[in-house]
């Protein structure tokens, strides 16, 4: 039976700056580049574990925006087993609990200490109080680092 993991997009898959709520419109989102090794790093893991991708975009027609972006990027949206938008910070752990997520990587250190050793916390941008919330939490920096991460914890 296939393992499941799951991500975040923005700060994980997505880059770019951080977004004022006042810039999270459609059009800002379907600009943002790819973090290098993003697609070719899901792409592969796609292969071998059950891939979701969790996201607490709320804007107006997120799910196709984000899908439309996730292709025209190169990723078969087929080999996915969901993309998922519109999840409150505070709920993000019960959904990727409720998916069977055995590791979850966000740039949002909240969530991943709320899930704990299912987190893995994706260096990027900063965060009020950061350094209290990550410092027992799995780090990777680059899409290297998910791929050595995973093979590590989950084989």
């Amino acid at each position: 039976m296939r393992q499941t993991i799951s991500f975040d997009i923005d700060g994980v898959i997505a880059g770019g700056h951080y977004l004022q709520w006042w810039d999270r419109m459609p059009e800002t989102y379907a600009a943002l580049p790819a973090i290098e090794g993003a697609i070719d790093g899901l792409t592969r893991l796609t292969d071998r574990y059950n891939v979701y991708l969790v996201s607490g975009r709320r804007f107006a027609d997120a799910l196709t925006i984000t899908r439309i972006w996730l292709r025209e990027k190169g990723l078969d949206l087929r080999d996915l087993c969901g993309v998922i938008v519109g999840i409150p910070r505070m709920l993000k752990p019960i959904v990727i609990e409720s998916l069977g997520s055995q590791l979850h990587f966000d740039d949002d250190p909240k969530v991943t200490q709320m899930l704990g050793v299912r987190g893995a916390w994706f260096e990027g941008k900063e965060w009020p109080g950061w350094e209290e919330l990550v410092q027992d939490s799995l780090k990777v920096k680059t899409w290297q680092d998910v791929s050595v991460l995973i093979k590590r914890i989950l084989g």
